[in-house]
């Protein structure tokens, strides 16, 4: 009985009753993802967002500073909050947030990652783009830098020793060929 008094007339009284966007007539009778009364108030509203979108783009958002890098450019679009260097900033902005952060810790996308990469560093344009990057004035410092460090001068050391250990492993595995006397 009391389920009976609840519903009238196709209608759930226990949720809150919907409102058209556009004119704010009741559409809690129509379908659950329903916004709108009519087609023609769909399409009005649409219109009057993209009017609204279009009159701000004029206005206020035309020079607006990237909120990563901070260089100011000419947005698209009112939303547009990064500059469009090839996507950097939005990438950089989405790694440093928390979703981005707990995605690229995760031990699946690492792996791939590093798989992508070495992947690359195999191809001619891999190792291409690498003797570039060596080349550049600040990597050849780093390099120079850490090679004069203290841990620096212990790794080449060990990579020195470890060198010599395989040079002298191959000469003790090499096969003996006895010499053909005649």
């Amino acid at each position: 009985m009391m389920a009976d008094q609840a519903v009238t007339n196709e209608v759930d009284s226990s949720k809150p009753a919907r409102k058209c966007a556009w004119c704010g007539v009741d559409i809690s009778a129509r379908h659950p993802n329903a916004r709108h009364c009519s087609p023609a108030h769909r399409e009005a509203y649409a219109a009057s967002r993209r009017w609204n979108r279009q009159r701000t783009f004029n206005g206020p958002f035309a020079g607006r500073a990237c909120v990563v890098c901070g260089e100011v450019f000419e947005c698209r679009d009112d939303r547009q909050i990064y500059c469009a260097r090839g996507g950097s900033c939005s990438q950089r902005a989405y790694r440093e947030s928390p979703k981005g952060a707990a995605y690229f810790r995760r031990q699946d996308v690492k792996h791939r990652r590093r798989e992508a990469a070495r992947r690359h560093a195999e191809t001619e344009h891999g190792k291409a783009s690498q003797k570039e990057r060596d080349a550049r004035p600040k990597n050849v410092a780093r390099r120079r830098a850490w090679a004069l460090s203290e841990h620096g001068r212990e790794v080449k050391v060990e990579n020195q020793r470890r060198r010599a250990a395989d040079r002298a492993m191959a000469l003790l595995l090499m096969p003996v060929h006895k010499l053909e006397e005649n």
